[in-house]
């Protein structure tokens, strides 16, 4: 009996490899039986659990090694709209620091002109419409950046979650505006001296004399 308290007493401290070592055929032999089978069949299940926990670790590990070399930002929002995680590339973007952004409502980085576009695309999260769309941030040094959203909402443990991609288009935005600038005053440039020759065209048209239609045309070309 002391041998088989000692040998609980050894399995309950960590030693999964503890066994009553006796061999009887009586009452107390069933027990010590009886205890090494129990023994063997704990040590396996936490075996198996140990296991699958350090597997679930090792895949945790990948998938955060993923997110965090992703250039594109991710985050999570809670039901209430509070970020729960952010990714390097939201850090990045933002130039806030994990400890800024986290617990925050998403819409104290959104500019006053867009908070109501933000609240009609956040009505249309909670209805399942899911549909990318561009917006803005401001950053920590008080600049707008462009940005191209997509979300999914999820569940996890009974509660809503908001998973969020975003993409930084500031630079692209610029590249565009500036081909449209450039698009335009070339537009301007060739629209000026096409009018002149409009002009000239038109005046020799109504003119009867030909030597002087001849002039016009010839200024016109």
């Amino acid at each position: 009996l002391l041998e088989l308290k000692k040998s609980a007493e050894d399995f309950g401290k960590g030693n999964l490899d503890s066994r009553v070592r006796m061999r009887r055929h009586d009452e107390v032999g069933e027990l010590a039986d009886t205890f090494n089978k129990m023994a063997e069949k704990l040590q396996n299940l936490i075996t198996e659990k140990e296991i699958d926990r350090q597997n679930i670790l090792e895949t945790k590990d990948y998938l955060d090694s993923i997110i965090s070399a992703s250039h594109d930002g991710i985050f999570v929002l809670d039901s209430e709209r509070r970020f729960e995680f952010i990714n390097d590339a939201v850090k990045a973007i933002s130039g806030y620091d994990e400890n800024e952004i986290i617990g925050e409502d998403f819409q104290k980085f959104i500019p006053d002109e867009y908070k109501a576009f933000m609240n009609s695309r956040w009505q249309e999260i909670q209805k399942g419409i899911e549909r990318i769309y561009e917006t803005k941030i401001v950053a920590k040094d008080g600049s707008l950046k462009d940005l191209m959203v997509n979300h999914r909402d999820i569940e996890i443990q009974g509660e809503r979650k908001y998973a969020v991609v975003i993409k930084d288009i500031t630079d692209i935005k610029k590249i565009d505006e500036m081909k449209s600038n450039i698009i335009s005053n070339i537009s301007h440039e060739l629209r000026t001296p096409m009018t002149i020759m409009r002009g000239f065209i038109e005046v020799a048209m109504d003119e009867e004399d030909h030597a002087e239609r001849v002039k016009y045309l010839s200024k016109s070309l």
